[in-house]
């Protein structure tokens, strides 16, 4: 398998491409229309021989938890990460939260930005959670979910 410093140009194919990462504006609309950027760390490659320039598609990725983080929302690696602290599937997490998985998938995938009160609610229910799992009750929680995940 070769990494992405590898890799040859994919308009010439003459040149091995030159990789750095560089902090980078990134664009958004903002929720009242006004144009505005974020700032994140995009790693991207440029053709030494034709000029081409290319970003992997975790490129897009960071510039979605970027904005995410401009607009004061959890970015998704953050929901990821705290519904994996608690041992808790997608499934559970809309169950608390009574939103849909779909509308759970999406903000997790960064499809969509969720809007600032399913965040409040997100964040409520997260930090409740984190208490609840901290007082004692999480482990028997984790258990119960690994269950459930393994059972199908």
């Amino acid at each position: 398998m070769h990494s992405h410093d590898d890799t040859r140009c994919p308009a010439c194919g003459r040149a091995a491409l030159s990789w750095s990462t560089k902090a980078t504006e990134v664009p958004y609309r903002d929720r009242r229309g006004a144009d505005r950027s974020a700032k994140a760390r995009i790693r991207s490659a440029r053709c030494r021989s034709c000029g081409m320039q290319v970003r992997p598609a975790e490129a897009v990725s960071a510039g979605h938890a970027a904005i995410c983080r401009a607009c004061g929302l959890l970015a998704p690696e953050d929901i990821v990460a705290a519904r994996g602290r608690l041992g808790i599937t997608q499934r559970e997490l809309a169950a608390r939260t009574g939103f849909g998985i779909a509308s759970i998938k999406r903000w997790e995938t960064g499809r969509t930005l969720q809007n600032v009160s399913s965040d409040r609610a997100l964040r409520a229910v997260l930090a409740r959670d984190a208490a609840t799992s901290e007082s004692g009750a999480g482990p028997q929680r984790r258990a119960a979910a690994a269950r459930r995940r393994k059972a199908g």
